[in-house]
Order: C-alpha cells, then structure tokens, then sequence
C-alpha cells in the first residue's frame, strides 16, 4: 500500500533498526514499516536480551510491534505494542530477589524525579503457542521450569502502572496453568513510602507432577515411592511482590 514502505538495506532501516536496539533493547533482522497512525512493524528475528546477563529473553522469528510517534518524538517513555506466535521467552529470578520479565522493566518518566511515577514501555502484548522458561536462583534447580503451549495476554492501563495479565501454558509434567490478574508497578504513598511492584490474582494449576516439582526445587529428601505417580490440584488467589 501507498502507507507501506519495504525497509531492508536502505540508510532509513539501518536507522530503525539500530533506534530499536539503542532505545528499546530490541534486535531485529527484518522489517516492513508502515508510518501513520503509529509507526507498525513486521519483523524478523526479534531477539530481547537481559540487562544484566546478555543472554537472550525473548526469541520470536516473527512479530509485529506499533510504536506511537509522539513519545518517541518527545523523549517520553515509549509506547509500544508486541504481537507475536511461537515466542520463545525466559523470566528470571536473581539471587536478590529480583525478577527481570522482558520488555516490563520500568521506565522514569520525564520529570526524572526518583518519586515520579514510573511507566511501563509495553502497552499491549499478545503471544500466542509459545515457550517458558523459568529460572530462579534460590528456588529451583538450575534448568528452572519449562512451560510450553503459552498464550499470554498483557493489557496496559492507561496510567502505565498497571497491567491486566493472562497466561496460560503446559508445564513439562504436564499440569495445566492457568494464571490471572493484575500487574502494578512500585508506586509511592502519600507519605512517599514506596509500593513495591507487585501483581494479584488467581492460580489454577490442574494434574501437576508432585515428584517433578519436588525435584525441580531441590528438595532433598528422597521421593517415597507412593508419591511418584501423584499429581494434584491447586486453585488460589496470588498475592506476589516482586
């Protein structure tokens, strides 16, 4: 179409390209772009790595993100949109405590005061019959926990502090995960105590292997006999700060 213009080895794409990488953390090799309302993206061999660690977080051989122009143009933080299928992501525990979740990093916003409200770059995000790993280094064994069949949904308010969330996928053992709720970001009190970033909701994990999970978090006594076929139920309501 006459809004679309093919970007492969032109000066314009190496620049699109390298403003994702420098701005967003995002690498591509391919793009097709299409320019109003919002800058939208077609893209190919999207890779998101961790800050700390370089190691890739979020692998997708297709996608397509929208970018609005006037953040972009005015050094707010950005606003951006993630569709892709067949993902392959990694979220991350460190030895503090700290979870690092791709492209959900929070971001200052323009006033640069540490009080100021922060903001989330991702304002919607859908994958769909992808791959997740979990990794924990003070919870689980070094491999972490595979997850596959992921479909996520991430819906961002219009404040960008929260965030509707769905995920749903099929853990190695073969449970049936289903985890839904609401994403908030750190927010300060009215005596300017911070609000960790935290997320509530509900939990349903359905015929979860309680040998597999036993070993995947270290356990170290030994797994009776009795227990190695059973598998369980759980249904809860979640409240987590991270």
């Amino acid at each position: 179409s006459t809004a679309g213009l093919l970007l492969n080895h032109s000066r314009a794409h190496d620049l699109i390209v390298q403003h994702l990488k420098n701005q967003l953390g995002i690498e591509i090799a391919t793009l097709h772009v299409s320019l109003l309302p919002t800058v939208r993206m077609d893209v190919s061999d999207l890779v998101v790595r961790d800050a700390l660690t370089f190691e890739p977080s979020l692998r997708a051989a297709k996608a397509s993100l929208s970018l609005g122009i006037w953040p972009s143009i005015t050094h707010r933080v950005p606003m951006l949109t993630l569709h892709a299928s067949e993902p392959e992501v990694v979220i991350r525990r460190d030895a503090n405590g700290q979870w690092h979740l791709p492209l959900l990093e929070p971001h200052q916003t323009e006033t640069g005061d540490s009080t100021s409200p922060q903001r989330w770059m991702l304002t919607e995000s859908k994958l769909t019959d992808g791959k997740l790993r979990i990794l924990d280094a003070n919870r689980l064994e070094r491999e972490g926990i595979g997850i596959h069949d992921v479909q996520v949904l991430f819906q961002s308010h219009p404040t960008r502090t929260q965030a509707d969330l769905m995920l749903t996928g099929i853990t190695d053992d073969g449970g049936d995960l289903h985890i839904a709720g609401t994403l908030a970001l750190q927010q300060h009190g009215q005596s300017n105590t911070a609000i960790p970033r935290q997320f509530d909701g509900i939990l349903r994990f359905h015929q979860w292997d309680i040998a597999y999970w036993l070993k995947r978090t270290g356990q170290p006594a030994a797994i009776p006999t009795q227990m190695a076929a059973w598998r369980g139920n759980i249904s809860a309501g979640l409240h987590l700060v991270f």
